[in-house]
């Protein structure tokens, strides 16, 4: 009923791997559908859906997914096929190679950022700002 705005989105329907807060990982994470952690991980995170990293998340790992939502730390490169999206309560310390990407003002962004062109996003990539808003409408460029 009540949603916590701070939460980072849910992309596309349930979340089939939870990483907890209170939870180390040391090493490669492969998954198929969608990831969400609140833990710690270090090492390597890789998955066929999206990867959502919590507020609570720590992470030090480069990540490559579909869509890749940031509303912890992550200090390592991130590859999205889709979609990056760096909310105001993320921080990252890494380059970014997407088709699109989102950062919400008041985010942390260190790193250099490349708009690849895949061919199931041929044509599209776009970089929005997002400002804290109540509507929270991106500037598009």
């Amino acid at each position: 009923m009540f949603k916590n705005k701070k939460e980072a989105p849910v992309t596309n329907g349930k979340i089939d791997t939870l990483i907890g807060a209170g939870t180390t990982i040391d090493g490669h994470i492969q998954a198929s559908g969608i990831l969400r952690v609140e833990g710690r991980i270090r090492g390597e995170i890789t998955s066929e859906g999206d990867v959502i990293v919590g507020e609570k998340g720590d992470i030090r790992a480069n990540i490559k997914a579909r869509h890749v939502s940031i509303a912890g730390k992550v200090q390592g490169n991130i590859a999205a096929s889709g979609r990056m999206h760096l909310m105001i309560s993320g921080q990252l310390t890494g380059d970014v190679e997407a088709a699109t990407v989102v950062i919400e003002e008041g985010a942390h962004f260190k790193g250099a950022c490349k708009m690849s062109d895949t061919t199931e996003q041929r044509g599209q990539a776009s970089v929005s700002f997002l400002q804290p808003k109540e509507d929270k409408e991106p500037i598009s460029l």
